[in-house]
């Protein structure tokens, strides 16, 4: 078969073009695998050398750090011989050459021995490290710095109390390390990474605090004169991080592209460490010159094919052009017409008859192109207004008027042959010859049904985002209301128990007290209330069957609906399982079962049913709250009233009732929300007025064993101790009622209302103290963060945390942290006493009464 000139000329150009950026391509992606392959290797590698260093930099603080603790117990400075310690520290410093000072001074701070004689007798008392160690005790770290002892040079000081036979502070043993001496730890690696890498592997590193400031930098040394975190430099900020690493950046002086690992020292043993950054970097040019050679060489070899590749595609191409020259006027009007195929298409002449339509114009107008050719564009394209159903303006002469494109009248509806209407975007452009003249109209128009669908679908899911909000938003309130609440409620029912131990049986003041709890305690189930709403109630989760939950509470529903209201329950064979507080799954049950109660005054069917579903793209699509995945779902389904859509908006508020005044709370509802919500679930309520209501929660599935419910154990007898106790309470009422009950009971409390109080306190006390009783928020430092601090100095000290709300650092996302002894207020007296006894076990020295 004989292949024509024009065909060959027509396709040469493109086939050489298709090769050649086919070959381009590939050796792009080619070179560009290798530079990526060769910076993510180096950069791994400086990662592990600045991790190395890191360790290497913890081990040797963490030496010093055990150092100093062991000279704090040398017997010359329990002696208090000046010349002694003198001595001593001489011949220390002469054993350990990178102490660049060492020196101890009495109890006032006032330096008594030291190394370097110009500093005995000058006065430490202001100095951070002998006020922290003089107030706190244990061993004091400072970080990097310059101080006057040092000569100008930064050091690490390390700071040991020294006390006496009864524990009596003596003064403190001080010992400076220079940071030149740690850059030993820098050469080594560094000289192992550079034998490595050859001559091509020179590297700048350097060596922060944990704030950012350069504290050793090798070869700029610009030690103490920048702060790289201020600067802005990727490489610090990201030192900060847990985790070591690399990245690229630019080198702020030099202006070259670098790659930087990095690294943080974490503290080793029972030094906590400074946390400093360790930097390692090298150019990014020398990491990759070994490929340079090889670029050179592919720059040429593609330079030699593309050259005479471009001369032939030139001539071929003034061939083509030469062949189509008289045919390209044709060319540019069918290319204009055929590239809107995506789209509806109409073309007319300048009087407005129908010369063209693209087929998806016939299917949207109802019209076949032989039928409408040469008829007025108004019988073919017929639209109207949207909202009045009034004829639209012809688009043939507004186009033509206006001479340039113009988009057409808002909310147009296209009626089509057939009748049908949908709604249609559209735009018209006038159509010009050679010479500019119009010699007709094309019009371009889609079908924006789904469009519209689209956006209804949108306003649903920003309407169901704004409830989301506003239930938080309320949600929030409430658990803040609660928590203020339960401070009180605590005071009251802790001195209405102790107010009933001491009135007698029968007198009128013991009747007045017990209303008095009694108010107290129903104020208590309110809160609870308000807790299970705003998520912040304390949960007990274990792996559970709903349909086991559901068979156990049968007899006590048939008791609660009463029978004039059918019972039935659908629950699924294979049912999975569920992560979630049986108590509280419980209360969801009867709260919707009695709500659906109401809505049955005259009596109908109530279901229950449990299913397992899964939930997907399209339905989180629809449900904005919802994530994808494995559900069980819990219905409850009723004959009863129903709800309309405004009701529905709003039946998971706080407070919000349909009842009748006195009738309900408008708690039921929202608790049943705060629940599943707290415990990771959905809830969707679906409803018509007089067609009963249907709820349904969906709970993340979980694989587990079910697990038995254990009972409550009764309460133990009353016990008198002599236990020592750190109570931390800022609320003046209930600190005032938790001493008054446990010295009661013979413990002996040290009373603070804040950290600092506690600390004094914890320095004062010379005895043991037991237990530290705190509540979990406090204005100047957590619970959590107080036990931690005095946990180092008396690490067998017990921790019992106490709060009115659980949205804190020891109850997490609303479920206990095992291990983590947790008292909710407001309590009683009885369950504040059990609890103690508790956490103190086995170790509580007890006297039963």
């Amino acid at each position: 078969m004989r292949v024509s000139p024009r065909r060959f000329y027509n396709w040469l150009p493109t086939l050489i073009i298709v090769m050649a950026i086919l070959a381009v391509s590939i050796g792009a992606l080619a070179l560009a695998y290798v530079k990526n392959r060769l910076i993510a290797t180096t950069g791994e590698s400086l990662a592990l050398a600045a991790a190395d260093i890191a360790d290497k930099l913890d081990r040797i603080l963490y030496e010093h750090y055990r150092h100093i603790q062991a000279m704090a117990h040398v017997p010359v400075f329990q002696g208090r011989d000046q010349a002694a310690m003198a001595s001593y520290l001489q011949q220390l410093k002469k054993d350990y050459p990178r102490y660049m000072w060492v020196g101890s001074t009495d109890k006032t701070g006032r330096i008594v021995a030291s190394t370097d004689l110009g500093s005995v007798g000058k006065d430490w008392s202001g100095r951070r490290w002998f006020r922290n160690v003089h107030d706190w005790g244990g061993v004091d770290a400072q970080d990097a710095q310059v101080v006057e002892e040092s000569g100008g040079v930064p050091v690490v000081l390390f700071t040991a109390p020294l006390t006496g036979p009864q524990g009596q502070f003596l003064g403190i043993v001080t010992t400076m390390v220079g940071l030149p001496v740690l850059e030993d730890v820098f050469d080594w690696t560094v000289r192992a990474f550079q034998i490595q890498r050859g001559e091509e592997g020179r590297l700048e590193w350097q060596f922060l605090t944990r704030d950012g400031d350069v504290i050793l930098d090798f070869p700029l040394r610009q030690e103490g004169k920048v702060n790289l975190r201020e600067l802005g430099v990727l490489s610090a900020l990201f030192a900060g991080s847990a985790q070591p690493g690399y990245v690229e950046e630019e080198h702020r002086r030099r202006h070259v592209a670098v790659v930087t690992g990095y690294a943080q020292t974490e503290g080793y043993g029972m030094f906590t460490g400074l946390h400093w950054g360790v930097l390692v970097r090298m150019d990014r040019s020398a990491i990759l010159a070994p490929i340079q050679r090889v670029l050179l060489i592919l720059g040429l070899a593609g330079a030699l094919v593309f050259i005479p590749m471009l001369g032939f595609l030139s001539w071929a191409t003034r061939r083509v052009k030469l062949e189509w020259t008289h045919t390209q006027e044709r060319e540019e009007w069918l290319s204009t017409t055929l590239s809107s195929i995506g789209d509806a298409v109409i073309a007319t002449d300048e009087r407005g008859r129908v010369t063209f339509m693209n087929p998806v114009a016939q299917s949207l107008t109802g019209w076949r192109l032989e039928d409408a050719k040469g008829r007025a564009l108004n019988h073919v394209f017929a639209i109207v207004n949207e909202a009045t159903q009034q004829p639209a303006e012809d688009p043939v002469t507004k186009v033509i008027r206006e001479g340039t494109i113009v988009g057409l009248a808002n909310h147009t509806v296209l009626i089509a042959k057939d009748g049908s209407q949908r709604p249609i975007d559209d735009s018209g452009a006038p159509i010009r010859n050679a010479r500019g003249d119009v010699i007709g109209v094309i019009l371009v128009f889609r079908d924006i049904s789904e469009t519209k669908q689209r956006e209804k679908e949108l306003q649903y899911t920003e309407e169901q985002l704004r409830q989301s909000q506003k239930m938080e938003a309320v949600g929030k309130l409430a658990g803040g209301i609660a928590h203020d609440f339960n401070n009180l409620l605590t005071a009251i029912t802790g001195y209405s128990d102790l107010l009933l131990g001491h009135v007698p049986p029968d007198s009128l003041a013991r009747r007045n007290v017990e209303e008095i709890r009694k108010a107290a305690l129903r104020a208590g189930s309110l809160t609870h209330q308000l807790l299970a709403f705003s998520r912040r109630q304390v949960l007990a989760p274990k792996v559970l069957d709903l349909n086991a939950v559901v068979t156990n509470l049968e007899p006590l529903l048939r008791r609660l609906i009463g029978e004039d209201i059918e019972l039935s329950s659908a629950p699924s064979p294979i049912l999975g399982r569920v992560l979630a507080d049986p108590g509280q799954i419980e209360q969801i049950i009867l709260n919707l079962v009695v709500n659906a109660r109401d809505a049955m005054p005259r009596g109908g069917r109530l279901t229950i049913e449990t299913a397992n579903v899964e939930l997907d793209e399209a339905y989180a699509s629809q449900h904005v709250t919802v994530q994808p995945g494995r559900y069980v779902m819990l219905a409850v389904s009723d004959t009863g009233v129903g709800m309309d859509a405004a009701t529905q908006l709003r039946i998971f508020e706080p407070f919000f009732t349909t009842k009748e005044p006195g009738k309900g709370t408008g708690l039921g509802l929202s608790t049943v929300y705060g629940i599943v919500k707290q415990s990771g679930g959905y809830i969707w309520v679906y409803s018509e007025p007089r067609r009963g209501a249907t709820f349904k929660i969906y709970l993340p599935r979980s694989e587990g064993t079910p697990e038995v419910l254990e009972p409550v154990v009764a309460p133990a007898k009353a016990f008198v101790s002599t236990e020592t106790i750190l109570l931390v309470e800022d609320d003046e009422a209930v600190r005032e009622l938790v001493r008054g009950i446990l010295e009661e009971k013979g413990y002996a409390v040290l009373v603070a209302c804040r950290s600092e109080e506690a600390f004094k306190l914890n320095g004062q006390h010379e005895g043991p103290i037991h237990l530290l009783l705190s509540d979990v928020v406090m204005p100047t430092m957590s619970g959590p963060e107080l036990a931690e601090r005095l946990k180092s100095s008396r690490p067998r000290m017990k921790v019992l945390y106490m709060s009115g709300y659980t949205d804190d650092a020891v109850v997490r996302l609303g479920v206990l942290t095992e291990g983590t002894p947790f008292l909710q207020k407001p309590f009683t007296p009885n369950a504040l006493l059990h609890k103690v006894h508790e956490v103190l076990g086995t170790s509580a020295r007890e006297r039963w009464a």
